[in-house]
């Protein structure tokens, strides 16, 4: 699967919520989550960063680990294998032995919602502020343009965001 999404950046996360509640979306859940981001020894931070390398992350998130490989992606779009794994601490260990190192620790509170087809993420992210996530999934890139498009008009038309908003930035 191919997990294709935009990012934005916003400045008061309850007037999405109360957007989010006029659209009639089912809320998911709210967790904690708390992510390390390791990139090749090669790149020395995200400021280095180009298309196609490959990012490691361990999520802590409530009481599970998961481990996930985002690979060949660009801001909107990436090929993601995950697995649950049991111990962070022995994860990162492991991927550093890879020649992969820490770049960044990221904590957020995230509360999810699934609303017309698209996956809708409120996060509040320690120190760098509020973002709204919409997501979709396809099976194969020939279909991320109309995704794309799909999420824009979404993101336009029922939450009232602008394509001006968008944060490529990764956190």
């Amino acid at each position: 699967m191919i997990e294709v999404e935009r990012k934005y950046r916003i400045s008061n996360i309850q007037d999405y919520v109360k957007s989010i509640a006029r659209l009639d979306a089912q809320e998911l859940g709210t967790t904690t989550q708390k992510d390390q981001v390791y990139l090749p020894s090669s790149v020395g931070s995200f400021r280095e960063y180009t298309k196609g390398t490959p990012i490691i992350r361990i999520r802590t998130e409530d009481n599970s680990i998961t481990l996930t490989l985002k690979a060949g992606g660009e801001a909107h779009f990436t090929r993601e294998v995950e697995t649950i794994v049991s111990d962070a601490e022995a994860t990162s260990q492991i991927i550093e032995a890879l020649s992969m190192h820490e770049v960044m620790e990221i904590d957020k509170t995230r509360t999810t919602y699934q609303c017309e087809g698209f996956t809708v993420a409120l996060d509040r992210v320690v120190h760098l502020g509020d973002f709204l996530e919409v997501e979709l999934l396809v099976e194969t890139e020939s279909e991320v343009p109309d995704a794309i498009k799909s999420i824009d008009l979404f993101a336009k038309q029922k939450l009232g965001l602008s394509t001006e908003s968008i944060e490529n930035e990764r956190y």
